[in-house]
């Protein structure tokens, strides 16, 4: 890992999850790995949350790999908390679980008509 971003840590765990098939990975080594992957992206996830409530003021998680624009990024931030609001209103867990069930175009649909309710 040179770049220590998102997409570094994303291929390393599919390389460990290789590793795991092939039985070339110890159970100790995929438990630290986890671990400290864990540790990363909820390190990742405070850094964009500070990112998104400051307005862009404070530095961008270099960890996201790009730059990110911060109108960007707060936009998509309001977006999918108004989307995971939508999720659980319905009775999911999160936005995830709602796509899966409702599938995506249905779910596009459903949150399209919930997001007017909400503007109005």
């Amino acid at each position: 890992m040179n770049n220590n971003n998102l997409s570094e840590l994303n291929d390393l765990l599919f390389d460990t999850l290789r590793g795991i098939n092939d039985d070339k990975v110890s159970a100790e080594k995929v438990k630290s790995i986890v671990h400290v992957s864990h540790s990363i992206v909820s390190n990742a996830k405070a850094q964009l949350e500070a990112f998104k409530m400051t307005g862009g003021r404070v530095e961008a998680p270099k960890i996201f790999g790009a730059r990110i624009e911060s109108q960007m990024v707060i936009e998509q931030g309001n977006t999918y908390n108004l989307m995971e609001d939508f999720a659980i209103k319905e009775g999911y867990k999160n936005v995830s679980e709602a796509i899966s069930k409702m599938g995506k175009s249905g779910f596009n649909a459903a949150f399209k008509i919930y997001k007017e309710e909400v503007n109005h």
